[in-house]
């Protein structure tokens, strides 16, 4: 029987662990917020979360309400039945917090927590059974089987029980210091004016919150933007500028996510196939 696994969180790293786990053959879930803010939503399954339906590398992913309006099932269908047509059409199904109740139905092997914040109202509907994944900089997720280690040097690798004293952790950041991640000064309405990709200079009018225009703080690539019509609170981040010279292509996942991404295939291939009972 196929391994099922649900992953919390459809940002870069949680799609990057949906696309390589669902390539080995595993069943993929998603749950997610309502209604995420993600500022590479371009790239990522959170996309679905949008539009109803995303697909990434010809893996797509579809929320119930889209499969109810598109007549993938029928009217009488639960989430829980969605969630089954989907695992057997062998595609993505994107989970928001309204169809969680019917995860109290569902047969899941495996928890990967990519977003934490999500864990505390999802877990307990999971069965006991259920092996859990988390990574090292989450430090606010509940204990796991297993940890996958996200700091340098060590990136990607399995933080396994019997050799959690081997590995030595960086305090190096994530990201390049000349990015820059622009954050709301008031709370309002975001309007995007321009889109992931778009090249920009210092000063230039990239988005407005309510009538309050957003300029940019310095020349370069806009690698990550929020969805245009979004309420969001002060200190939002809702931008990424990244400078000409670290300038890489903002539709595609960095190579870092599916690195971690490996570690939990790894994680997950040793429990089925080493791991104790």
């Amino acid at each position: 029987m196929r391994a099922n696994i649900l992953i919390l969180g459809a940002g870069d790293l949680g799609t990057a662990c949906a696309l390589r786990l669902f390539r080995a053959g595993f069943g993929v879930v998603i749950a997610e917020q309502q209604r995420p803010l993600d500022i590479h939503f371009h790239r990522t399954y959170n996309a679905a979360a949008y539009t109803g339906s995303k697909t990434i590398e010809n893996i797509p992913a579809r929320t119930f309400s889209y499969a109810l309006e598109s007549g993938m099932i029928s009217n009488e269908q639960n989430p829980l039945d969605y969630l089954e047509f989907q695992l057997n059409n062998r595609e993505i199904a994107y989970l928001v917090p309204a169809d969680f109740p019917y995860l109290k139905r569902a047969r899941f092997d495996f928890l990967i927590v990519s977003d934490p914040a999500l864990q505390k109202s999802v877990q307990p509907a999971l069965n006991d059974q259920v092996t859990i994944i988390t990574f090292t900089h989450h430090t606010e997720a509940m204990p796991g089987h297993y940890r996958i280690i996200y700091e340098e040097p060590h990136k990607g690798r399995v933080f396994y029980p019997f050799l959690q004293d081997t590995f030595e952790m960086s305090d190096k950041g994530d990201r390049e210091p000349e990015t820059h991640l622009i954050r709301a000064p008031l709370e309002g309405v975001f309007i995007a004016e321009k889109s992931a990709g778009d090249f920009v200079h210092e000063k230039e009018v990239i988005g407005k919150i309510g009538d309050i225009p957003i300029l940019a703080p310095q020349n370069g690539h806009l690698s990550g933007m929020l969805n245009s019509g979004i309420m969001i609170d002060r200190g939002t981040v809702f931008a990424e500028v990244q400078p000409p010279a670290k300038e890489t292509d903002s539709r595609a996942i960095p190579a870092a996510y599916f690195n971690l991404a490996g570690g939990v295939l790894e994680a997950v291939l040793y429990h089925l196939n080493l791991g104790e009972e």
